[in-house]
């Protein structure tokens, strides 16, 4: 079917009948205003002809006026109002003419007006050279928030009867001491662009730095460091962005032209490694010219106080502007190479073995420390950790014996029947009847020798029927040896904890990284884990062996299966177990695989958060490796494949490949409804303990006592400040504090069982920041944190601050102003954590735009469940008003241009 496309709407319309009837409807109407306006705003804000639009305050105004990009911002306290002074001057030598001044909508809280009446369009104004001609700018009083207008004057040149534009936003905001503590510090710049830097030097060009404690390095290891290197080629395709215009080398073209071939030809068994090492180098390419912005010239470099280090090893500490975004991370162990200023030689290598905020501490060798002095300059280059990567080659090296889990088919023998009746550990499995299956068909391996996938929507209690078929499995095999694998420690750790509830603790061993510092693993998994002298050490394969289940993450399960120096495989598994394998890229859940397991399991949610990407290259969804880039986990590939669809007509699943879990045991039925129909088709069933699950009906906040959830509507304003590139909302800072107030003086619940999901680490920082200045201690213990942060979780109350935000309802950008809100599976992590109260505060206007968040708008609106800012669907009379605006400035709408 060939579907014809709005690309203003981003809609799909299947006939060019329904296209007629969208091209006819108020919201086509309105995004195709918008794109005119938007197209030319920037030009039609320019002062031109020598006329220069400036304001003033005119009265003593609680706070300021700000112009800054065409816009003129008043700011004033909530509930007064404010007055200023919009000035027209001809600074030029010729005579200009002002015929109108229009607004192109309605404002209710901003009126304009003029001494002639210019803004009614009853006069037109000479400005004569140096004349100037004031526009009344007022406010009426308002609530917390932001309204704009813009307003367009029109003129022409005393020569000329050719008109000009000059657009203005009048803009007003309402702020109480929250908001107004919250607003940008400082003017958002963009970080300049640092100076070219060589790639870092190889082993042996460079006086190693001292490695964190436990680590060992030699130069056999500092090589391993350097396999599976990317080809040069390849990064300066990726730095110019493959843009076949720039390529001028014929070496280059014939190698970029091997690339579209390989994109050409779609993901199959013969191309499986060059499609995924393509893009792991593509990806670390991306990482290490994301660095890049972390590189600084010419820096004096100081000694860390000794306090600073203590016992530990003595540091030298360098500040990093905008480390805190964690866009990209710097984690423990990175390289960071300098050289003096001025000379190519020698280089040393520091290693950062402390991270504070925006500083990381750096050991270098006793050579650099010895000839050290305090206030040299130096040039400093941030370089990553290739390991993970290396052990994503290695794993792909050995694809060819994986093929029968990469590329599965239906088992050809019958399924096995179930010699004897299980036992369960938890009484919820054994009553769950989709649990219960699966736990079968795990223990008895009936989809092998394809890999059987757990399907675990939120709240479904997908860890539990994992857990209970590890245990089953440990207890009726005699002779199994389990690799149990998750992508994170959290992920590890929670798995191993339930373990424990019913396998001794001679039977399991949690593996993990030396570099995780002690202190963060849990009482319990401690206990599992081999410790001596407080770090962490690597048991021998000997001594693997002797135990029933291994729990790691993915990337160090490479310890157990591959030998360091040669890449081969050195261990086996009965059974490999992965779960939340949707979080994962492909080749990271390649390398637990590895284990050979005649049994595998992957479990997860495909419509949940999937792997994060740095490179939008290698994105499904984008023009290179289609459907099948990294951001795709080996679980939503797989669940994309026949094998493991649901029935075309049945709409079920073949339970001897795939379970998907159905009873949600987490949240109220009015919080699930509109992920459980987008991602679910409704399918889910409402099982959570009423007495948590109903525990907010009748809250006095709510707008609709019988329905726990709030759309609180902000006309907001997202801000950037100073060089960090992420945004923040002062208005609904404000309103998360007033929700977080309200809940705090309630007793149905602790600081504990607050969760506050944000998309930006800005806005982050700010609410943290807030809440710690109205609530002191009690603050520490609720959780602020993005929605990647949250997967996994639950809390009883979930607040959900949107940030993006644009109160100019013409200016239309969907893509550029909805940012990360545009992710349907962060959308659906987002609103799925909560129990018995959801709290979601953003704008409508904005919100409306997409799909899943346009629908949850709908949805709270249908159930009277929405407050806030005055929100109402489009209407026809705003949209002719619009273009009555247009006409009269004589702007025509298929050019956006003036007529002659």
């Amino acid at each position: 079917m060939v579907l014809l496309a709005c690309t203003l709407c981003d809609v799909r319309l299947k006939s060019a009948e329904s296209f007629l009837q969208h091209a006819a409807s108020t919201e086509h109407r309105m995004s195709y205003l918008q794109n005119i306006y938007t197209v030319n705003r920037t030009h039609m804000i320019a002062n031109k002809n020598d006329i220069q639009i400036s304001a003033t305050l005119n009265n003593d105004c609680p706070k300021y006026v700000k112009e800054d990009h065409g816009m003129i911002s008043m700011f004033l306290k909530d509930g007064t109002i404010g007055k200023a002074n919009v000035y027209l001057k001809n600074a030029g030598n010729n005579c200009v003419m002002l015929h109108h001044i229009v607004t192109l909508y309605q404002c209710k809280n901003i009126k304009i007006s003029d001494k002639y009446d210019a803004t009614l369009g009853s006069k037109i104004i000479k400005l004569n050279k140096g004349a100037m001609y004031a526009i009344n700018f007022e406010t009426l009083e308002g609530g917390v928030g932001v309204q704009e207008l813009p307003v367009v004057f029109q003129f022409t040149a005393d020569d000329s009867d050719k008109y000009f534009y000059i657009l203005r936003i009048l803009c007003v905001q309402f702020l109480d001491d929250i908001s107004a503590a919250t607003l940008p510090n400082s003017v958002f710049e963009r970080p300049p662009l640092v100076p070219y830097m060589e790639q870092p030097p190889r082993p042996g060009c460079y006086v190693p730095g001292k490695p964190l404690p436990g680590h060992f390095k030699n130069e056999k290891s500092a090589l391993k460091l350097f396999s599976h290197y990317y080809p040069d080629f390849l990064r300066t395709l990726v730095k110019i962005k493959f843009n076949v215009k720039r390529i001028k080398d014929p070496e280059l073209i014939k190698k970029n032209k091997e690339i579209l071939r390989l994109m050409n030809e779609g993901l199959n068994p013969s191309n499986y490694m060059d499609w995924y090492q393509t893009q792991l180098w593509i990806e670390e390419i991306q990482c290490e010219l994301d660095l890049c912005r972390y590189n600084q010239i010419n820096v004096p470099l100081f000694r860390s106080p000794e306090d600073d280090f203590g016992d530990s090893t003595e540091c030298i500490a360098i500040k990093v502007p905008g480390m805190t975004e964690k866009q990209p991370q710097i984690l423990l162990g990175y390289s960071v190479f300098i050289r003096y200023t001025g000379k190519r030689a020698p280089t040393f290598e520091g290693i950062v073995h402390k991270i504070v905020e925006e500083t990381i501490y750096l050991a270098f060798s006793d050579e650099f420390m010895n000839q050290f002095e305090c206030g040299t300059a130096v040039d400093i280059q941030f370089w990553y950790n290739r390991i993970p990567y290396i052990r994503c080659h290695d794993a792909l090296f050995h694809n060819r014996q994986l093929r029968h889990i990469l590329f599965p088919s239906l088992p050809r023998t019958p399924c096995p029947v179930p010699e004897n009746s299980l036992q369960f550990y938890d009484f919820r499995v054994a009553s769950n009847h989709e649990q219960k299956q699966a736990v079968i068909a795990m223990v008895h391996n009936f989809s092998a020798p394809a890999p059987y996938i757990l399907f675990g929507p939120p709240g479904t209690g997908k860890t539990l029927t994992i857990v209970e078929a590890i245990k089953q499995i440990a207890k009726v095999k005699s002779d199994c040896h389990m690799l149990v694998s998750g992508p994170s420690n959290s992920c590890c750790d929670l798995l191993t904890e339930r373990l424990l509830d019913h396998i001794s603790s001679d039977k399991i061993i949690r593996l993990m990284a030396k570099s995780r510092q002690v202190r963060t693993i849990p009482p319990r998994v401690r206990e599992v884990t081999l410790i001596e002298d407080d770090e962490i050490l690597i048991p021998s394969d000997d001594t693997l062996a002797t135990y029933k289940i291994i729990v790691t993450t993915f990337c160090t399960a490479a310890k157990v299966l591959i030998e360091p120096t040669g890449g081969r495989l050195v261990c086996s598994f009965t059974h490999v177990f992965l779960d939340e394998c949707g979080h994962g890229q492909e080749p990271e859940a390649l390398v637990p695989l590895l284990g050979l397991g005649k049994s595998v399991v992957l479990a997860g949610d495909p419509k949940q958060l999937g792997p994060v990407v740095h490179s939008k290259f290698c994105n499904s969804d984008g023009r290179f490796f289609k459907e099948n880039g990294l951001d795709q986990s080996l679980l939503e590939r797989l669940m994309n494949r026949d094998e493991y669809k649901p029935d075309r007509l049945t709409g079920i699943y073949n339970t001897r490949m795939v379970t998907k879990l159905l009873d949600n045991y987490r949240s109220h039925a009015n919080i699930l409804h509109i992920p459980n129909q987008l991602f679910y088709n409704s399918e889910l069933r409402i099982r959570g303990d009423k007495r948590i699950i109903n525990s907010f009906l009748h809250w006095k906040e709510l707008p609709n006592k019988d329905v726990p959830l709030i759309f609180h509507g902000v006309n907001g304003k997202d801000a950037r400040e100073g060089e960090c590139p992420s945004y923040f909302n002062p208005q609904e800072v404000s309103r998360v504090v007033f929700y977080v107030k309200k809940l705090k003086s309630d007793n149905r619940v602790k600081a504990a069982d607050i969760g506050i999901v944000v998309p930006y680490r800005a806005q982050i920082y700010k609410i943290r920041t807030a809440l710690r200045n109205q609530f002191q201690e009690w603050a520490s213990e609720l959780r602020v944190g993005s929605p990647e942060e949250f997967q996994g979780d639950e809390r009883r109350v979930i607040i959900v601050s949107t940030v993006r935000a644009s109160a100019e309802l013409l200016h239309n950008d969907i893509f550029l102003q909805l940012g990360f809100l545009r992710n349907p599976k962060r959308f659906n992590v987002a609103v799925t954590r909560a129990q018995s109260l959801l709290v979601v505060v953003g704008c409508p206007w904005l919100l409306q735009r997409d799909k899943s968040w346009g629908d949850l708008l709908a949805y709270c609106r249908s159930k009277n469940a929405y407050v806030g800012c005055n929100y109402d669907a489009l209407k026809r009379d705003e949209i002719s008003n619009v273009y009555e605006a247009y006409e009269q400035l004589h702007i025509d709408l298929a050019q956006g241009e003036e007529e002659e």
